[in-house]
């Protein structure tokens, strides 16, 4: 009868149903299993190769004999002020690494430069050591991934007269570097054999605008400085990946998500549990935070 009919072609639609959900469910779950795979997999290879930054950085720091920090510092002002200067998230943190690595080429300096204080060096000398920038930027362009950081590094000793058709290249990223540097040196003493006040060593900065350095550039530094927390010249926070991060840990500066939003605060103690939300924000987010820690 059309009764039966209709009821057994309802039934063979129900399990044709039943049974598509059954499929698309199992395709959802092998897709999101794939996904999250693929997503933990970027994320071993992100954490990696800041590994492989952190061992350069650390055979930079042995060979220049940094005991005070600078390279990491230099490295994170400078990505700071390419924060605040409202670049985009690639180009901030091919200035954070071409910092960190902007003194690699000193690895071939030869002893007598390199222990000889920048304010003893006669010109010919001074001349020679800056090379070391050239030679960073030889190295770091054997990657074919890494050109930008390489022309980076090499033009960070450029000077910012426009007579210089050649020195118009040079990008803002080296110009950052090396006012960061050099500020961080004069802080120190490196650079003057004197340790620099803040204010002496910004009136130094501005005393060579126009050739050695670009003024609103060091009008933004100078600004960005007064919002950062006060430190002592050997102190240092830490900017970390999430892999990096240990129980225990103190968080220096608030933790933003990628809206702009407060995702963790300042001083909060790091336990496993927060550590593991955190890994997971990244993943699910597919966004690196900007972790510092003391």
């Amino acid at each position: 009868t059309l009764t039966e009919q209709l009821t057994a072609a309802n039934k063979q639609l129900t399990e044709f149903n039943a049974n598509l959900e059954l499929k698309v469910k199992q395709r959802s779950q092998a897709l999101a299993q794939s996904n999250l795979k693929l997503k933990s997999s970027i994320q071993k290879h992100r954490s990696m190769f800041q590994q492989v930054l952190d061992m350069v950085a650390l055979i930079i720091e042995d060979r220049t004999k940094d005991k005070l920090g600078h390279n990491k510092r230099v490295a994170i002002h400078s990505k700071l002020l390419a924060e605040f200067l409202g670049w985009d998230r690639a180009r901030v943190t091919n200035t954070y690494i071409a910092a960190l690595v902007h003194d690699l080429g000193k690895v071939a300096l030869p002893d007598e430069l390199l222990t000889k204080p920048e304010h003893e060096l006669e010109q010919q000398e001074l001349s020679e050591f800056r090379l070391h920038a050239k030679a960073g930027g030889e190295i770091i362009e054997r990657l074919p991934q890494l050109q930008n950081i390489a022309n980076i590094v090499r033009h960070q000793f450029d000077t910012v007269s426009t007579k210089d058709q050649e020195q118009i290249q040079c990008p803002q990223e080296s110009r950052i570097i090396r006012i960061v540097a050099d500020y961080d040196s004069l802080l120190l003493g490196a650079k003057t054999g004197q340790n620099m006040t803040h204010e002496e060593a910004i009136a130094y900065l501005k005393s060579n605008t126009d050739f050695l350095y670009e003024n609103s550039l060091i009008e933004k530094y100078c600004l960005l400085i007064k919002k950062l927390p006060t430190l002592k010249v050997n102190e240092l926070d830490y900017c970390v990946s999430t892999e990096q991060l240990e129980q225990g840990m103190s968080i220096a500066e608030n933790i933003m998500n990628k809206n702009g939003a407060v995702l963790l605060a300042k001083d909060a103690i790091l336990t496993n549990n927060i550590i593991a939300k955190l890994k997971h924000y990244e993943i699910e987010n597919d966004f690196q935070l900007s972790i510092y820690v003391y």
